[in-house]
Formats: structure tokens, sequence, C-alpha cells
């Protein structure tokens, strides 16, 4: 299979994606982290799991995939 891309240009891709969202990353990270820390102690609701989950997905979805990686991918 060939791809129209090289794998510097995927992996360059990475580096230049966290160095312009970096501060959206952290706060997606900690959300996560303060939701599993919940999720132990038994104070998580489902919904609020099931939102920072589509969060995620929205994020990828749009900012990298449609953003970023449609550049090398169209």
């Amino acid at each position: 299979m060939h791809l129209p891309f090289t794998e510097a240009e995927f992996l360059g891709l990475f580096t230049q994606f966290n160095r312009a969202f970096w501060p959206v990353l952290l706060v997606l990270w900690l959300a996560s982290a303060a939701a599993a820390v919940s999720l132990a102690r038994g104070r998580a609701s489902a919904r609020a799991i099931f939102l920072l989950l589509a969060a995620h997905w929205l994020w990828a979805g749009l900012a990298f995939h449609a953003w970023y990686f449609t550049r090398i991918n169209p």
C-alpha cells in the first residue's frame, strides 16, 4: 500500500499539532485525570464521563483530522 505522505511528514504533523495546541491538550489531559480520580472514588457520573469522551473525539476529529491531517492526506 502506498501512502500519500512520508513517515517524516506524518510525525512532523504531530509535532506541529502539539506545539500549536499544547494548552488545549493539557486541559484535556487534566480533565481526564480528574475524571479518572472521580470515577475511582465513585463520584463520577456516567454522563460526565461520556461528555468528556465526546469532547476528546470531537477535538481529535476537528482539530487534528480536519485541520492538520488533511494537509498531508487530502
